[in-house]
């Protein structure tokens, strides 16, 4: 699923029907299962080569989070040592000023949103760093990731989210035009390690 040219021009076509914001997020929610593919993102969900952490279980999560209005587009689970967890993606205006305030009054959580503009919006936001084994085990250890910095969480990628959009129908488009850059990561080891995906799908269903 989603590495042939073929299978990505067909979950295009079926992108580009949905009419509205609710139907292109239900849409998207099927990646989760293996059931469609998604612009910039070549691989299947569920057991993917480069992403061994996400399971059906997370998945089932991931399908609630886009369907509630969060268009995700990479994350990582928790690793001590190793990784720090985050999700980052694309969200209404209006969903960004009710999420964020209620996601930072737990510990152990940052979230933020930007506008989707051409800058580095944040410098220095690292949340993992290229380590060896033993490197991890003295990392989690200390609580302090060792290596050389490696995924930082600077700000959207412009021509991700233009592909992302070129998938869009015209009136989904429009609907999307104000969308915001949206982060949310755990800067501690001390969280489980899937805690921000818990708490961001509580947030959301509280709503």
């Amino acid at each position: 699923m989603c590495d042939t040219e073929n299978e990505m021009k067909t979950s295009r076509k079926i992108f580009e029907t949905a009419k509205t914001v609710v139907d292109f997020m239900d849409l998207w929610s099927k990646f989760y299962e293996n059931k469609i593919c998604i612009p910039t993102y070549y691989s299947k969900f569920i057991e993917a080569g480069d992403n061994p952490e996400a399971s059906k279980e997370l998945g089932l999560k991931f399908k609630e989070i886009t369907r509630r209005g969060v268009l995700a587009v990479d994350s990582q689970v928790g690793i001590p040592g190793n990784q720090k967890q985050y999700i980052v993606g694309y969200i209404s205006p209006n969903l960004a000023e009710v999420i964020i305030p209620e996601l930072n009054r737990y510990s152990g959580i940052v979230a933020f949103s930007s506008p989707i503009v051409d800058i580095q919006t944040t410098k220095g936001l690292f949340v993992t760093y290229d380590v060896d084994d033993k490197d991890t085990i003295e990392g989690a250890k200390n609580k302090k990731m060792l290596g050389e910095p490696f995924t930082i969480l600077s700000g959207p990628d412009l021509d991700s989210w233009e592909t992302i959009r070129t998938w869009m129908s015209n009136p989904v488009k429009k609907k999307t035009k104000k969308y915001e850059y949206f982060v949310i990561t755990a800067p501690g080891f001390d969280e489980p390690s899937e805690y921000i995906f818990d708490k961001l799908l509580e947030v959301l269903k509280s709503l």
